[in-house]
């Protein structure tokens, strides 16, 4: 389908009822043709639209925003740019006349050293060849403004500007610029590497997403990239799939994903500006950039953004690779509404199989807050690494709190409402606790008052019977029973933390004797192998706390205890008995 889309499509567009494939091609249409956007707006928004080459008006309801309203209106009263044909719906059908004719050797003519083979695609600023350098016999790129533009200064200076841009940069995710051409009847023209893939829009637009690894692999180096242009000072400005290039290594297919086989580079630097340019080229008041990939800042206050707004438009790309879906769509004035005041959906609730991390990694990148993104792109790329080797990122997800505080930045007005209200209801919470407080208050204390005589009258009658049980419980029990039990209580004071440890000592002293005293009232006594084993354990515990001095009589009298023990061992201390017995022989 070639020019622009019917009514019906935008309908359809707007409602989301197309094929993935279709909605993506007349989205990407859309954001370089002027007259679809303002077909949209009238869709949206009903209001008049004003045509311009890069905005449309914005609907009334705008007003309240101040931002997007203030936004709208320096776009709307800036100077109209030259009217200039729209872009094609797919390839421009233009044609353009080289200096030297065609040949075998160069079907659509020659320009200087250079055969031009066949034309890769054209853009709202230029037309781009494949050519053979017949001097250096090598396969270039070569993009031509286009004639509309050569004779505008701005153009020109754009053009100029990309060239100088890209030529100061070497790196190998960046598309080298070999040459650049200007003066003479023919239109100012780059030489360019060529790369033997696709741009990553055209990836999008067979495949829908890509593999996750598949899309951080592609960012990490499109990062690393973006990191030298910024060390080296420029700033991109206008990041998005369709300036990003897929180059094939040798062994890779057509098709292939597989993250080891493209490297990503970086092409069109017609936007870039230097990081501590004051000024710029673009003209007041028209957009420097791919809305849908713009972020907060560069709407707002272009001339001051610095590498996190080429963060920010990576991170755009990210979640479109990971979702099939840039998070902003719609008209002009709907997208930009969104990008200053909308967080994009989380893209784990496109597709619940996108590792976590992530998902992380990629809203970190696209904050609105330029301050919460990653302060550069080299960081950026370090992230995507730990991830890609499976080690912890430095990414952290945003809590509940965090979340809300954001939104309530961006929406201050319906947040301090918002807070009027809850502060009201809990005032009222509060009140009602305090008073239901005082009459359960009041009604537990005089339900007290009853009862307390009642109490008290039983408090005594109680006292009485437990007294009366504790004589018939002593007089169930031997003498031994009463010495064993006298030592256990004594054992169990000296284990209390809170006892001092001569205190301590005493207990089990005397816990020790009171067993002695046990064992001879009653050696035959059903649980006498038990006192055994509980006073040789406190003997073995005295012989580790003495010098080797004085302790030969107390090994020995533990010694036999165990012998004794073990001869009608308990079940329960058997084993025990057993590695005392092992112990007291290694003493």
């Amino acid at each position: 389908m070639n020019g622009c889309p019917s009514g019906e499509q935008l309908e359809q567009f707007l409602y989301e009822s197309l094929s993935p494939a279709d909605s993506r091609a007349i989205s990407d249409h859309v954001g370089g043709c002027a007259r679809c956007q303002v077909a949209l707006d009238e869709r949206t928004s009903g209001a008049a639209v004003t045509t311009r080459t890069s905005v449309a008006a914005s609907p009334t309801s705008a007003d309240a925003e101040p931002v997007l309203s203030e936004l709208l209106d320096r776009m709307r009263q800036a100077p109209p740019e030259p009217d200039r044909p729209a872009p094609a719906f797919k390839r421009s059908t233009e044609k353009i006349v080289f200096p030297l004719p065609p040949s075998p050797d160069a079907p659509l003519g020659q320009l200087d050293s250079y055969q031009i083979l066949e034309k890769l695609g054209s853009g709202s600023g230029g037309m781009l060849f494949k050519a053979h350098d017949a001097k250096l016999d090598r396969t270039v790129a070569i993009k031509v403004l286009r004639h509309e533009l050569a004779g505008l200064e701005i153009a020109r200076a754009r053009f100029e500007r990309e060239a100088r841009a890209a030529a100061s940069l070497k790196h190998d995710h960046i598309v080298t610029v070999f040459d650049v051409v200007f003066g003479g009847d023919f239109p100012p023209y780059l030489v360019l590497e060529f790369i033997a893939g696709e741009s990553l829009a055209d990836r999008l637009r067979h495949e829908g997403s890509l593999e996750p690894r598949a899309a951080a692999r592609i960012v990490q180096q499109v990062a690393l990239g973006l990191s030298e242009a910024h060390e080296r000072g420029l700033v991109h400005r206008d990041i998005k799939p369709s300036n990003i290039m897929l180059d094939l290594l040798p062994t890779s297919s057509r098709r292939s994903t597989t993250a080891g086989d493209i490297r990503a580079k970086i092409t069109d630097f017609g936007l870039a500006r230097s990081a501590d340019a004051g000024t710029g080229l673009t003209m007041e008041g028209t957009l420097a950039g791919t809305p849908a990939y713009m972020s907060p800042e560069q709407l707002t206050n272009p001339k001051t953004v610095d590498g996190r707004t080429d963060v920010y438009s990576l991170g755009i790309v990210l979640y479109e690779l990971l979702a099939g879906e840039p998070p902003f769509r719609g008209a002009m004035h709907m997208i930009l509404r969104q990008v200053l005041n909308a967080a994009p959906r989380p893209p784990r609730q496109w597709n619940d199989k996108i590792p976590a991390d992530l998902e992380t990694i990629c809203l970190k990148a696209v904050a609105k807050d330029s301050t919460r993104r990653y302060a550069t792109a080299a960081e950026l790329a370090a992230d995507l690494g730990c991830w890609l080797a499976g080690e912890p990122i430095h990414a952290r997800s945003i809590g509940p709190a965090e979340r809300f505080w954001q939104w309530s930045r961006r929406n201050r007005p319906v947040a301090a409402l918002s807070a009027a209200v809850v502060l009201l209801l809990i005032t009222l919470a509060a009140v009602a606790s305090i008073a239901i407080t005082n009459v359960i208050r009041a009604r537990r204390d005089s339900e007290l008052a009853a009862n307390a005589g009642l109490r008290a009258r039983g408090d005594a009658r109680e006292a009485r019977e437990e007294y009366d049980a504790s004589i018939r419980r002593a007089s169930d029990k031997s003498p031994a029973d009463l010495l064993v039990a006298t030592a256990e209580a004594a054992l169990a004071l000296a284990s209390d933390v809170k006892t001092p440890k001569d205190r301590a000592d005493t207990f089990r002293s005397r816990a020790v004797e009171q067993l002695r005293a046990a064992i001879r009232l009653d050696p035959s006594h059903s649980r006498s192998s038990l006192w055994r084993f509980q006073l040789a354990r406190q003997l073995k515990t005295q012989i580790a706390a003495m010098s080797d001095d004085g302790n030969d009589a107390l090994r020995e009298e533990a010694r036999e205890l165990v012998r004794a023990a073990l001869a009608a061992p308990p079940a329960e201390v058997k084993l025990d008995l057993l590695k005392l017995q092992q112990e007291l022989d290694a003493l």
